[in-house]
């Protein structure tokens, strides 16, 4: 479905190490490696899937922990490995901390390792801690010196608050909470973006995520964040360029507030809100043209988007 859109597919392929068990394939790279590429060819051969990205390790600072010139020595001997196997598409994404003040740190220990650089793509963080008030920032100035990507790939409970983080201090291209669908919490507890009802065989977004879903349904595989500003301090705004030139803004507001938006290319817009009362309601179009404003309101806290028709 999301090839037939027109839009990219990415496979990420994530490798869980928690248990003690697996510990000799963390400790002896070579095992690692070998692990590696028979997962990688038995996906090939029996489904036909070719991963884009590998997680070397799911947060190696939790339970069965891995240190950083640990996971170095684990990507420059499974790197050139799969390489030779022909994955020339294949990168790894890296160091997926569970705390993300620790990113920057196993980053550089694992690019201390000569070689070691070709083969990342992508600076992977979690956000089980808190961060600090330099690690967003940090991490991608960081992910940006070697010309990767960044992308905060779990937290169980994150809103729309820290996605406006991710993206405008760490300079996230990739951002999810938790799983997309399942039951486990109940229809009001879980963390998933979908909760499935597995006795009615329905499905449905789940109230938490509707904030989430004025980003995500609105902005779309290959946009890219131009700058935004407010000189309301209780309005945050985002805004998203794609590849008709079109503009998608995004704006999280602290409080009931009167929004105007300039800058935006002459055409129809769509403006909805989701509010802890109002969930994605559509307030309605408009059409502006070339040099005007296109003035809106919300009438609480929440996400409000103005997107293009």
């Amino acid at each position: 479905e999301v090839l037939a859109r027109g839009e990219p597919f990415l496979l990420n392929v994530t490798y869980v190490g928690f248990d003690s068990s697996l510990a000799f394939q963390q400790v002896d790279p070579l095992e690692y490696s070998e692990y590696t590429l028979a997962t990688l060819n038995h996906l090939k051969q029996k489904y036909n899937l070719i991963p884009d990205l590998w997680e070397l390790r799911l947060e190696p600072d939790r339970r069965f922990q891995v240190t950083g010139p640990q996971l170095a020595k684990m990507l420059a001997t499974t790197g050139p490995k799969v390489r030779s196997a022909g994955y020339s598409q294949l990168y790894f994404a890296v160091p997926s901390m569970a705390d993300p003040n620790r990113t920057t740190s196993f980053l550089s220990s694992i690019l201390a390792t000569p070689g070691n650089s070709q083969f990342i793509k992508e600076v992977t963080y979690h956000r089980y801690s808190v961060p600090q008030a330099s690690t967003l920032a940090g991490i991608a100035t960081a992910a940006k010196a070697s010309g990767f990507r960044t992308a905060m790939l779990e937290h169980i409970g994150a809103n729309a608050k820290e996605l406006y983080d991710d993206l405008t201090q760490a300079n996230v291209s990739s951002w999810q909470r938790y799983a997309l669908a399942g039951n486990y919490g109940g229809p009001t507890g879980g963390s998933q973006l979908y909760y499935v009802d597995v006795a009615a065989g329905t499905y449905r977004l789940r109230t938490s995520a509707w904030e989430l879903r004025q980003y995500f349904k609105y902005v779309r595989p290959g946009a890219v964040r131009i700058g935004a500003s407010s000189v309301d301090a209780a309005v945050h705004p985002v805004a998203f360029r794609d590849k008709l030139n079109r503009i998608v803004t995004v704006l999280n507001a602290d409080k009931a507030s009167t929004i105007t938006v300039g800058g935006l290319p002459a055409g129809r817009y769509e403006v909805s809100y989701t509010t802890a009362t109002k969930l994605g309601y559509v307030v309605g179009i408009q059409t502006i043209t070339a040099g005007a404003v296109l003035t809106t309101s919300i009438p609480a806290a929440g996400t409000l988007t103005v997107a293009p028709m």
